[in-house]
């Protein structure tokens, strides 16, 4: 099984259920790395109500996440 890790946003309507999901995977890391930013830039569905941001780890390993922004027409919520 490949190791990766990565992150998500969803996005669920009133009555929670998902309009939308997208996720990035980073490169296979493997080891000790170096910290490093990584974005997901996506339309938010018109009826979205609740939006689920997060990280994953797919695979054995650590993975560590630190200072989720989200940022809606380029203003920090």
């Amino acid at each position: 099984m490949e190791n990766s890790a990565g992150l998500f946003i969803t996005f669920e309507d009133q009555q929670e259920i998902q309009l939308e999901s997208k996720n990035v995977k980073t490169e296979n890391i493997q080891g000790a790395a170096d910290w490093k930013k990584y974005t997901i830039n996506v339309v938010i569905p018109k009826d979205t109500d609740k939006i689920i941001i997060g990280g994953f780890l797919k695979g054995k390993g650590k993975v560590w996440f630190d200072s989720f922004k989200l940022y809606i027409d380029g203003k920090n919520v």
